[in-house]
């Protein structure tokens, strides 16, 4: 059940707990405008509040509790970013797959992103990929003794690819770290775990380990806090367009978590426009291949013939054969009614010397 709480010896009432608990679906696998969010600037851990720095963790470790967790996100931007300035990506994705239905088509780089120009390494800074890799996880610090877990004090905390991937020494970004837990049969949000700087590297690089269970109390705090807005706002894409305002509609990350009214209401809105755009397309006609066409050709001139036996067998019915004496009066055949059915047959066998 959960390998690095307790194994089996764990009490009903806290397995039932645990059995509640999200799967860690994007662990391993934007901006938060309003809330609590934890900054890496510096390679120390800063507090942010209402968009401004309230404090700092004088450590270069600290315990928390991973309550949610997104997909792993892309941003793109092609002017170089300058601190202290809002702008806007050029391109970005939701899902690591394709660019989001809000980038404009004019800066759109690709069609899907694995094939982007955006994400060969070398497109960007020494070597690295032009796109940046991104994840958004909502987290609980514990407290200061690390034996409890404030109530409603969730944190966004967005990594940036070199806390995503890569490992080593010992040492997991959330990508390895999430293979871990599976592998322990331990859901994220059931344990505390130590967040660190990676020491000896040059950028702001993060590294996680387990430290202790949950207790029942605070499994109890966390599986309250997994649907509250402040996580499901905390772990939603949202991207500042330029002409709409600093605080757009959020897309939805990976279509796991629920979407504002206001961003449902546009959505609606933006598909009931392409339905509209489909609507005034000419539909494009696909062009007969060589083989399709003999077969329509030997099916149309079939067909033909047996029109005109079909009408010769009519002329005669119609015509009244002279009487002959001492001789039983034979009426012609009728046309066959399994015509349609020779014609599939012969048809078939025609297909079958084609596909040959």
């Amino acid at each position: 059940m959960n390998e690095l709480t307790q194994g089996n010896n764990l009490p009903a009432e806290y397995r039932a707990l645990l059995e509640q608990l999200e799967p860690d679906t994007n662990l391993g696998g934007s901006d938060f405008a309003s809330g609590n969010r934890i900054s890496i600037k510096g390679s120390t851990f800063r507090k942010i509040v209402g968009g401004e720095e309230v404090g700092i963790v004088d450590s270069k470790t600290v315990d928390i509790v991973i309550v949610k967790a997104a997909v792993t996100n892309r941003m793109y931007y092609k002017d170089k970013w300058v601190e202290g300035e809002t702008s806007s990506p050029t391109c970005w994705s939701a899902d690591d797959k394709f660019p989001a239905p809000e980038v404009p088509v004019e800066t759109r780089q690709h069609g899907d992103c694995k094939n982007c120009p955006m994400n060969i390494k070398g497109s960007g800074e020494k070597e690295s990929k032009a796109c940046r890799y991104q994840k958004r996880i909502a987290i609980v610090l514990a407290g200061d003794d690390g034996d409890n877990i404030p109530a409603a004090e969730v944190f966004q905390l967005i990594l940036p690819a070199t806390s995503i991937f890569g490992g080593g020494d010992g040492k997991m970004p959330m990508s390895a770290y999430a293979k871990y837990l599976h592998a322990h049969k331990t859901p994220a949000a059931s344990i505390i775990t130590e967040m660190a700087f990676d020491t000896g590297s040059s950028t702001p690089k993060l590294s996680f380990k387990p430290v202790r269970p949950l207790s029942e109390g605070e499994l109890r705090t966390v599986l309250g806090l997994q649907q509250h807005p402040d996580t499901i706002e905390a772990v939603t894409l949202s991207v500042y367009v330029e002409g709409e305002g600093s605080n757009p509609d959020p897309a939805p990350a990976g279509g796991l978590f629920p979407v504002a009214e206001d961003g449902e209401a546009k959505a609606i809105k933006a598909l009931e426009a392409e339905e509209a755009e489909e609507e005034e397309e000419v539909e494009v006609v696909p062009k007969e291949s060589a083989v399709d066409k003999r077969k329509r050709l030997r099916r149309e001139k079939l067909q033909a013939q047996l029109d005109a036996m079909e009408e010769e067998d009519e002329e005669e019915e119609e015509t009244p054969e002279p009487e002959v004496k001492a001789k039983k009066k034979v009426s012609p055949p009728k046309p066959s009614d399994k015509g349609s059915v020779e014609l599939d047959s012969v048809l078939s066998e025609w297909d079958d010397e084609d596909d040959d």
